[in-house]
């Protein structure tokens, strides 16, 4: 069994991430790991993700150096594989589309009954709509409505947390062990975030800080802000540099956490709120949730609209103690399953392949109704 990383040797050492290295090594010592890309019927592919801006286009030479997993262990043909590829930039200067995919079929030892699976980790997704069904695109960032997101064939995957608030957990549930309703730190990237302020306005039970972005030039979803909702020089917001942990306390003494988006779809805060264990409030029209092909989203977040921010407040007020804990409960397994570790990202993609390939082999509605209970 070859022994390989995601990324080529000849990348530049700002290219080379954590995140991709631990996803690597997850695949890799995975229980289902196969030695045979001939075997596999689905090959990862190798893509750099520097700080999400770095997938590399798939067209410089490939090193065809592999590694395999297999789906179902012992069953040859129903296998995963992991490609390394060599590339001349560590950053994104194509989109992925499907004169790429072509290129990548024809430089793989593959057949045409295989798939092939990318990771991709940026804001903004680097895979365009794509007619081969042929690519499965694991991304932190998709939507139906955007048209980066096809159902039945791509797969939302967690959003890697910047800081991992697993230690600041407590399992009690209450109103004296969790005092605050909501919690919000944050840089007002966007609109929704500053109406996220102004609904906090007079609630003493919820706390909202966003700190001023460095410019607004007054375009849509770029305007300034009432003056006092956003401050220039808050040291403990989660997305500031300082050494600050407020608002870590903050979080994991709230019940819900919002997750409004920004720039982007999607947003680091979701992994950190369930970390953290608080509800995860999201608010990203059309952001497709990470695994919901194996997890009812409703009974772990509240999903609000961005145009119903104004109403957020007496929501979360309407949901009583005893559902509030529920999806505490529920939504902190789910976390520590699935989002917490790479390896629980891993899993969790090669479990919906599974159960796709199980849904379709089933030949009675009994065995297909038992593939999703």
């Amino acid at each position: 069994m070859t022994s390989i990383s995601w990324r080529s040797p000849s990348l530049a050492s700002h290219c080379q991430t954590h995140l991709s290295a631990a996803l690597a090594e997850a695949l890799l010592s995975h229980p289902s790991l196969v030695s045979s890309i001939k075997d596999a019927s689905y090959v990862f592919l190798d893509a750099e993700t520097a700080n999400e801006r770095g997938w590399t286009p798939y067209l410089d030479k490939l090193d065809q150096s592999v590694n395999t997993v297999n789906t179902e262990p012992g069953q040859k043909h129903e296998t995963l594989a992991w490609s390394k590829g060599t590339f001349s930039s560590c950053y994104l200067t194509h989109s992925l589309n499907d004169d790429v995919i072509h290129f990548l079929r024809e430089h793989l030892p593959l057949s045409k009954n295989q798939t092939l699976v990318l990771f991709d980790y940026r804001s903004s997704p680097s895979v365009r709509p794509i007619s081969d069904d042929s690519l499965i695109v694991a991304g932190v960032s998709l939507s139906e409505s955007a048209g980066t997101f096809r159902p039945g064939l791509d797969i939302a995957v967690p959003p890697p947390p910047l800081r991992e608030l697993s230690h600041l957990f407590s399992p009690s549930c209450s109103a004296a062990s969790l005092p605050l309703l909501a919690t919000l730190d944050c840089v007002d990237t966007h609109a929704v975030r500053q109406r996220l302020a102004s609904a906090a306005l007079g609630e003493p039970d919820i706390h909202v800080s966003i700190k001023c972005r460095e410019w607004y030039d007054g375009t849509p979803g770029n305007e300034a802000p009432p003056p006092g909702l956003c401050e220039h020089d808050i040291a403990d917001v989660a997305d500031d540099a300082g050494d600050k942990d407020d608002w870590m306390k903050r979080l994991s003494r709230s019940v819900f956490g919002y997750v409004p988006r920004g720039h982007g779809l999607f947003t680091y805060r979701l992994a950190e709120v369930m970390s953290a264990g608080a509800i995860p409030v999201v608010i990203s029209d059309g952001w497709e949730l990470p695994f919901s092909e194996i997890v009812d989203w409703k009974t772990i977040s509240i999903q609000v609209g961005e145009e119903e921010v104004e109403g957020v407040v007496e929501r979360l007020r309407g949901v009583g103690w005893e559902e509030r804990c529920e999806m505490r409960r529920r939504g902190r397994e789910f976390y520590d399953r699935y989002m917490r570790t790479p390896g629980g990202i891993v899993d969790g993609v090669v479990q919906i392949l599974e159960e796709r390939e199980a849904a379709v082999r089933c030949t009675d509605a009994l065995a297909c109704s038992d593939v999703h209970n």
